[in-house]
């Protein structure tokens, strides 16, 4: 578990997955996800799931974003391995209605301190949509560089990239 300022950082239970699951079935967030109308109940439990199953298999992964004074779950962040690429993708998404408040940048900053320090690890990866502007603004933010476009699910995407040393 991770502390910052505003939020706690700690591995997805299966407790959380009500929360969670409210959170991906908004069409806010499907949006981005190629889902428009959000995830399907079994979609995100699954999507926990491998989140879960990710911790085991590689000693990190995406942690449950959590408000720090309410303790309410806010969304995710954290790593995926990702072997198109050979390193890992930052990955992310926060419940809508706390969008723009800088809650992704504050666990983004947290997540690459401790792959950096904690987990060794030597770089990381983001791709988006082009017309997720708030999300590139994010990866800008957590000091990755555009580096090319690539196809994603049959989509366009840029994608970002950042050394870790």
């Amino acid at each position: 578990m991770y502390n910052t300022k505003r939020l706690i950082l700690k591995p997805f239970t299966k407790k959380d997955l009500p929360a969670f699951q409210t959170i991906m079935a908004d069409p806010r967030i499907g949006a981005w996800l190629a889902k428009p109308e959000g995830l399907s109940p079994e979609t995100s439990r699954m999507m926990l799931e491998r989140f879960q199953d990710h911790w085991k298999n590689y000693g990190y992964g995406t942690f449950a974003v959590f408000d720090k004074e309410t303790e309410n779950l806010l969304g995710y962040c954290g790593l995926k391995f990702d072997k198109r690429f050979g390193a890992p993708e930052i990955l992310y998404a926060l419940d809508a209605d706390y969008w723009g408040m800088g809650y992704i940048s504050e666990a983004g900053k947290k997540v690459l301190e401790v792959a950096a320090n904690e987990w060794d690890i030597d770089k990381v990866v983001s791709f988006t949509l082009p017309n997720n502007l708030a999300s590139q603004a994010v990866m800008k933010k957590l000091g990755l560089v555009y580096s090319r476009n690539i196809i994603h699910a049959d989509l366009d995407h840029v994608f970002f990239e950042r050394s870790l040393r």
